[in-house]
């Protein structure tokens, strides 16, 4: 018996039309098969700058207009759910501009922008010593979206031997950090590229040690949905984590934010109420991926 009913569905489905972002309710559309994905193209214009890069708000617990890694990576997200048709012309070029500003006008790659101080934001993405290495998820991205043709995908190439020494040197990694090599390394198999096998497992090592200290609670039961493809490996906690998904499915309809800005901005409330389309359109796609809608 699968996990979400039609009728769950169809409450979702409402709510996220009277209170989604408009980028968020065209993936829900896309993801429940009922309208093209080129409509998450047309949103994500709306947040690209003219550097090529992303921002205003398109991570909704950063306001920060200008473009920064994160909300840029934020944006090949939404390119990769939407599975977004890279053949055609206008798809591409924001592609391309977007690694542009990642490649060129770029050097470190972490939630840290020294431009988010100016504006209201997440103390993650303002406070330096909170920075997360977002490297893995840049030459993931790059990969999976490019082919060897692209100066990008071969300058990412070249980057794997940093990303892999930095792995090497840690004794763990945040859920950010581990879900930056798991796109990585999906990335990786899916092309048949050769990579290092002791880096590969060091990863898989580093990944199932936060699995199995995490305690499945309202703020994290996604992550190890997002981490694991199958339920070939740790079968009973991904149960437990759908169903704590499940749980969280407030009377309103949707899914409520499970972030925290941990600093005074009173923009923290509005990020809460955009978090309700985005958190609830992310869990759609996660009960889909493990099969638990019922048809």
């Amino acid at each position: 018996m699968t996990l979400l009913s039609k009728n769950e569905l169809a409450t979702i489905e409402r709510q996220m039309y009277n209170k989604g972002r408009d980028i968020d309710v065209a993936l829900y559309n896309y993801v429940t098969g009922q309208m093209p994905n080129d409509f998450v193209g047309y949103g994500l214009t709306m947040y690209q700058n003219r550097d090529g890069g992303f921002g205003h708000g398109l991570n909704n617990d950063n306001l920060n207009p200008n473009s920064t890694v994160y909300q840029t990576l934020e944006a090949l997200n939404y390119i990769s759910l939407a599975s977004l048709d890279l053949k055609n012309e206008d798809n591409m070029q924001m592609v391309k501009r977007a690694f542009n500003y990642l490649y060129n006008k770029k050097t470190e790659y972490s939630t840290y922008d020294e431009s988010n101080l100016s504006f209201a934001c997440a103390e993650c993405y303002r406070n330096k010593l909170l920075a997360v290495d977002l490297l893995p998820d840049l030459i993931g991205r790059t990969i999976a979206l490019l082919d060897e043709r692209s100066p990008f995908y071969r300058k990412a190439l070249t980057l794997l031997a940093k990303a892999d020494s930095d792995l090497l040197k840690r004794d763990s990694l945040s859920f950010i950090e581990l879900k930056g090599y798991h796109i990585l390394y999906q990335a990786l198999e899916k092309k048949a590229i050769e990579f290092n096998q002791e880096a590969y497992y060091y990863y898989i090592k580093l990944r199932n040690s936060y699995i199995e200290k995490l305690k499945i609670d309202s703020i994290n039961y996604f992550e190890i949905l997002e981490l694991l493809d199958d339920k070939f490996a740790y079968c009973d906690k991904i149960d437990e984590a759908l169903q704590k998904m499940k749980s969280e499915l407030k009377p309103h309809g949707l899914y409520e934010a499970t972030t925290s800005w941990d600093n005074a901005y009173p923009e923290a409330e509005s990020a809460k109420l955009k978090w309700l389309g985005t958190r609830t359109v992310l869990n759609i796609i996660l009960f889909n991926k493990f099969q638990e809608i019922e048809e």
